[in-house]
């Protein structure tokens, strides 16, 4: 996928050539006054919107049939096949259903910030650490490790040069993997099997 995604880069490069471009609307320069801070309207439709996909991301995975399809794939492709799973279609509306999510976030990110065919790339470090700091297999558990993320990041400017903002996503990276190896869901998990 990293190939094809230098392909597909280079194709928009060609296209498009290598100007920043960002998407304008109405409420780009708009802002809502909430006490003392004021916050763009945009930025609010688009954390509307990923709590919305969120929302409906957990409720597929954990309450439909598809979510445990794909669920019971992953633990062991070989007994979710002999319950009766059709691995090739739940693996083709994964890919899809994924796809479209990352097409929409895309589409969010830009309303945001300008783009190029070069945009993403400081991303996906964070988006890496984000799954691995939630658990591979929790998507309130991935919204708990952005949350997480954006507050170390965000406070740690204080006393860290901006410049340094990707050694603090790899520290907390490595951090999580040697003491939360199964992401911070397993804490969850583990306080309703003790209750």
């Amino acid at each position: 996928m990293f190939g094809f995604w230098l392909v597909l880069q280079n194709i928009g490069y060609l296209v498009w050539g290598n100007e920043d471009r960002s998407i304008l609307t109405p409420l780009t320069l708009s802002s809502v006054q909430l006490g003392q801070i004021s916050v763009p309207k945009v930025n609010l439709i688009v954390f509307a919107c990923a709590v919305v996909c969120m929302i409906v991301l957990q409720v597929l995975f954990r309450r439909t049939w598809f979510g445990r399809s794909m669920r019971a794939l992953i633990q062991n492709p070989y007994a979710a096949q002999i319950v009766g799973v059709d691995d090739e279609k739940t693996s083709r509306l994964t890919f899809g259903i994924g796809t479209a999510f990352a097409g929409f976030a895309g589409a969010l990110l830009g309303m945001l910030y300008s783009f190029s065919p070069d945009f993403g790339r400081q991303f996906l470090l964070r988006s890496f650490v984000i799954i691995v700091l939630g658990g591979l297999d929790s998507v309130s558990g991935v919204a708990l490790g952005a949350i997480v993320l954006a507050i170390v990041e965000t406070f740690s400017i204080i006393k860290i040069p901006a410049s340094y903002q990707p050694a603090i996503s790899f520290a907390l990276l490595v951090v999580v993997l040697l003491v939360l190896p199964k992401g911070l869901a397993s804490l969850f998990n583990r306080k309703w099997r003790a209750a």
